[in-house]
Parts: C-alpha cells; sequence; structure tokens
C-alpha cells in the first residue's frame, strides 16, 4: 500500500514521498493525523481556555470542543498548508508574518486557522520518577511563538477593537510610549506593571481568544522508548491559555529577567506598537531586546509548570491506544521512520510489539 496519514489526503505534502516523513515535517503531521483520526472515532480534541475563576482569579480550564471548532471548517472539507503564511495575520505584521505550523484552508482556498504544533511526551524527566497522575510533558517555546502568540491575540481583538488594546496597556503599564524596552536594571522594575497588563489583557480578551496551538501528547513507560497502551491524545490551547502559561512561570522576580519573562516582554512590546502603529516589527522586538540571552529559545516549561493546565484524565489516561497508530500511519509509511529519532523509535518498537515483522514494516519481504 501507499504511505500516508490518516485524514490527510488533502494537504501540500506528498505522504507517499520520503521527504514528507523527515525531521520536523512528520512531527507535524502525525499531530494533524491523530486529531483526525480521534474525530472520525468521536473524540473531540480537549481546548485549554483561560476563563475567571468565581474569585475572580484568571485561571485555564479544559473543556472537550469539536475539531471542526477548532479547524474553523469541517475537518473532511478541510486542506492542511504545511509551513504557510496564514492571509489573516498578514496586516499585523511589518513584514510578512513567519509561516504557521500548519494553515487549515476551506474547498474555496481560503483561510480559516492558522496553528503551532507541540508534539511532547509524557513524562519529562522532571516527573518521570512521580506517580502516574502527577507526570506531565515539558513544552519548548521558541521565539517564533512568541510572534505567532502577538499575531494572534491582534487578530482576536481585531482591527476594530485595537483601541481597547491600546487603552488597556495605557492604564496598566506607566507611559508605556517612554518605556526602556533594552534596558534589563530599569525593565526588572517594570515587571510588576507588565505581568498584570498581560492578565488585563487575557481578562479582556476571554470572549474573543482562538485556538492557536496543537499540542498532542504520547506516553511512554518512564523513560523508555516503549509507548503505553493509553498513549495518543490531543490537547489544543488558546492564544490566552498559552499567554497564562508564560504568565504563570513569570511571576518570581529575581535580580535578572528570566526567559519567560523576556518572552513577556516581546509579548507586550509587539502588542503596544500594534496599537499605537497598527502593526508591529518582530525581527526588530527580538534584536533590541535580548538582555544578554541567546535568542534561539523564548521559554522553556517543565513538567511541573505543565501539569498544572493539562492535569486530568487525559493527560493520566489518553484515550488513543497504541494499537491504533496502524490505522494512523497507512501503508508502508513506518519505513519511512528514522529510529534514532525518540517518537520514530517508539512506534517501530510498537510495531513489533503489534507482531509485525521488522523486515515487513521496513519494505522488505514477508516470510
Amino acid at each position: 500500500m501507499v504511505a500516508g496519514l490518516f485524514g490527510l489526503g488533502s494537504s501540500s505534502r506528498d505522504f507517499a514521498q520520503a521527504n514528507s516523513w523527515g525531521k520536523n515535517v512528520f512531527t507535524n503531521s502525525l499531530p494533524i493525523a491523530l486529531a483526525r483520526y480521534m474525530d472520525s472515532e468521536g473524540l473531540d480534541p480537549v481546548l485549554i481556555s483561560a476563563y475567571e475563576t468565581s474569585a475572580g482569579r484568571i485561571a485555564t480550564r479544559q473543556t472537550l470542543t469539536p475539531l471542526s471548532q477548532i479547524l474553523n471548517v469541517e475537518p473532511d472539507k478541510a486542506r492542511f498548508l504545511f509551513e504557510t503564511i496564514y492571509s489573516r495575520h498578514i496586516p499585523f505584521s511589518k513584514d510578512a508574518p513567519e509561516k504557521s505550523d500548519v494553515v487549515i484552508a476551506a474547498t474555496d482556498g481560503s483561510h480559516r486557522r492558522a496553528l503551532e504544533i507541540k508534539l511532547t511526551t509524557v513524562p519529562d524527566s522532571s516527573s518521570a520518577e512521580k506517580p502516574h497522575d502527577q507526570q506531565s510533558c515539558e513544552i519548548v517555546s521558541r521565539p517564533l511563538m512568541i510572534e505567532q502568540l502577538a499575531v494572534t491575540i491582534c487578530a482576536s481583538f481585531g482591527l476594530k477593537r485595537r483601541r481597547i488594546l491600546n487603552e488597556l496597556l495605557n492604564e496598566f503599564i506607566s507611559h508605556p510610549a517612554q518605556m526602556p524596552w533594552p534596558d534589563e536594571p530599569k525593565m526588572l522594575a517594570r515587571l510588576p506593571e507588565i505581568l498584570n497588563a498581560v492578565e488585563q489583557v487575557i481578562r479582556r480578551g476571554l470572549e474573543l481568544q482562538t485556538p492557536m496551538v496543537l499540542h498532542p501528547i504520547w506516553r511512554t513507560v518512564g523513560k523508555t522508548p516503549v509507548l503505553e497502551d493509553d498513549c495518543f491524545d490531543v490537547f489544543v490551547w488558546t492564544d490566552l491559555a498559552w499567554s497564562q502559561l508564560l504568565l504563570d512561570s513569570s511571576r518570581t522576580i529575581r535580580d535578572e529577567i528570566s526567559r519567560p519573562q523576556r518572552s513577556i516582554i516581546w509579548l507586550v512590546k509587539m502588542l503596544w506598537d500594534y496599537s499605537t502603529q497598527g502593526s508591529f516589527d518582530r525581527a526588530n522586538t527580538f534584536e533590541s531586546i535580548t538582555y544578554n540571552k541567546q535568542t534561539d529559545k523564548a521559554a522553556s516549561f517543565a513538567g511541573n509548570k505543565t501539569i498544572v493546565h493539562l492535569r486530568g484524565q487525559y493527560l493520566s489516561s489518553p484515550r488513543i491506544p497504541a494499537s491504533a497508530l496502524s490505522n494512523i500511519i497507512l501503508g508502508d509509511g513506518v519505513k519511512f521512520l528514522a529510529p534514532e529519532r525518540r517518537l520514530d523509535a517508539a512506534i517501530f518498537i510498537q510495531v513489533i510489539r503489534d507482531s509485525v515483522k521488522p523486515s515487513a514494516a521496513l519494505g522488505g519481504p514477508v516470510e
């Protein structure tokens, strides 16, 4: 059978070709196939969204949400355009916005949603020794994610609500037009204002938040490459839930600005520029606000941070068994995997456990 992935017959990638299974390519495609397979089984993704508690605190909650709402189009009418610029983001960035991991288009070609993809394994090294229901994953965020976060929030508020963003930032930040953005000591003193401003943006935007990050998980037996029987599930973060993850990791202020705090500052700078100028310059933001830290990583969140938002039955007992891989990776797609990569190796081990001989999995003769 020709290699393929479930539900990705209409996409910008040809999965009959080996280059569609390469590094950072397969891991962006499999999550879509997994979400589509779950949808075919009547299983909705877990949407993580921000909300205001009865005590007036901002937190996140989980809600099973149909895939059609996540994609903003019926799944069987969607075309998946990988590494594509989302047309609705173009007005908000001074230059062309960065490509999204996947853009979902309708049959008429119109862009309906842009999603970033984070495929992570549970447990991470920090939680592997904890009880099963306390294990979680590490999430690493690149600067691109902060740019995507800023542009998604801008698009969520929309051009008509640009003034609201400007008023919020003016209200909760003292003289934002005079903010010494590149100066770490001065910005360290202004961090409480910055964090408060982001919280108010979240609070004001609760009814506007948009699905932004497709986040599938896969569970292994401890630190081994062996997949757990209850293995796969799909979470989706809204832009404001992702902002809350950043905010939660930035509360403790020490004698220097941490990476998550720098990411928050990047976010506020881009939102401020958009609110005053109608667009923002991400390259200038990243290049001018470094605080002597490399800019290849925006932030990382260990399992003790992510479990606050992911904790529950879908994290501890994912709904898709490892044995379903043969329904998701179609034909002889396994032969294109590279066992030196962790997920690929785990899948190959599972293929063997399911009594498919390695020679057959690799496209060789079956005895």
